[in-house]
């Protein structure tokens, strides 16, 4: 019998190491994958799965007695870093607002509306305090409620040389900003030659875009990768139904599939219910280090143009180079 448990013991030896090194392996994989050009977070998912299987053996092994129940948590960190980037949209408008979102623990992107009082100040006191900026630029969606009136706004109809002005006014009402992101948009995001014009624009001023994903029929992510804009797509709205309840699940959501994935992009607004979870729930979430806070620039990916792919009508900030941000 002694021999046996000896047998048993270098077994489950072997078996652990077999299993850290898949883990391992896996981890690799992840770190390729975001450094290749196209579509790299699909890729995550699968290696990430793998290993997270492996993951749920070691915790497994690791526990006493036979009453292992898995632990996903516990699975999950096998897999080493996780990352979720959370974007505060709609911000601008109330600086009282604008910096009780600053004073959230953590990374974090503050996505701000061009020409709104208080897009200068808080832009620049997001960069004080340590935070990313973006311009959350307004776009035509598909229902608008009346006329549309925001100031800024791309829309469809929109000549290329007004298009172009518009959007370079916009950025500029923005200090600090290191890439855009839609505001609204259904019907914009979806048309792929005006798409394509917002890309060569943000191109030529060396800024990345996120796709907030306001329609099903999106082609914003692939048309920034076509023009080799690093790019980045939302994964869950944290409020869409604003109730705590709500807002409670799909925040786990995130950090579950950052888990999973090895990141997540989480979007969420200055509401008041919104703001109170993630005033309590963040300092929980770095303290338990369930999954590391980045912001949404340090996510994007891109895939270089082949020649010839999109012909545009010519952008005059093509020609210059990009401004001190």
């Amino acid at each position: 019998m002694h021999g046996i448990g000896a047998d048993l013991r270098v077994w489950e030896d072997t078996l652990k190491s077999l299993l850290l090194d898949v883990a391992a392996r896996a981890r690799l994989l992840i770190d390729i994958a975001a450094h290749t050009r196209r579509e790299p977070r699909s890729l995550q998912s699968s290696v990430r799965a793998t290993s997270l299987i492996a993951g749920f053996a070691l915790a497994a092994l690791s526990s006493s007695g036979n009453d292992f129940v898995p632990d996903y948590d516990q699975a999950a960190g096998y897999l080493g870093d996780s990352k979720l980037a959370i974007i505060m949209d709609d911000m601008g408008y109330s600086m009282a607002r604008g910096q009780r979102v600053l004073d959230l623990p953590g990374a974090m992107t503050i996505a701000i509306l061009p020409f709104t009082p208080s897009a200068a100040e808080l832009a620049s006191a997001t960069v004080a305090q340590g935070k990313e900026v973006i311009v959350h630029q307004p776009m035509e969606p598909q229902r608008p409620q009346g006329a549309i009136t925001a100031k800024g706004m791309l829309t469809t109809r929109m000549a290329a040389n007004d298009f172009y002005a518009t959007l370079s006014a916009a950025i500029d009402s923005v200090p600090h900003s290191v890439g855009i992101s839609n505001h609204t948009g259904s019907k914009l995001t979806s048309h792929g030659e005006r798409m394509g014009w917002v890309m060569d624009h943000i191109r030529a001023r060396d800024l990345f875009f996120v796709d907030s994903r306001t329609s099903a029929n999106t082609v914003a992510f692939r048309t920034a990768q076509e023009f080799d804009v690093p790019t980045v797509s939302r994964d869950v709205f944290l409020d869409h139904v604003i109730t705590p309840a709500a807002i409670e699940r799909q925040f786990e959501r995130a950090v579950r599939l950052a888990k999973l994935r090895g990141s997540a992009v989480l979007i969420a607004h200055p509401h008041e219910a919104s703001l109170k979870f993630l005033e309590e729930r963040l300092p929980r979430l770095i303290a338990n280090a369930e999954v590391r806070l980045v912001t949404a620039g340090s996510l994007v990916t891109r895939r270089e143009a082949r020649p010839g792919e999109l012909a545009l009508p010519q952008d005059p900030m093509s020609a210059h180079t990009a401004p001190a941000r």
